[in-house]
């Protein structure tokens, strides 16, 4: 992943809390997206049909 504030390449760091899941930059610690817990499969999908569609154009 690319981090949208410092740029940098590198793996996201997950922080899970009772209901949700944070995830971070592990460079410059910048918050790159939230979520509740429950919806990774909602969103793999959501990702997923982006990048198809993008493809197809």
């Amino acid at each position: 992943m690319q981090c949208p504030f410092c740029q940098k390449e590198g793996e996201p760091v997950e922080k899970i809390g009772a209901s949700t899941v944070e995830v971070r930059c592990p460079h410059c610690k910048a918050l790159v997206a939230a979520y509740q817990k429950g919806m990774e499969g909602i969103l793999k999908n959501l990702v997923s049909l982006e990048r198809f569609e993008r493809g197809a154009k």
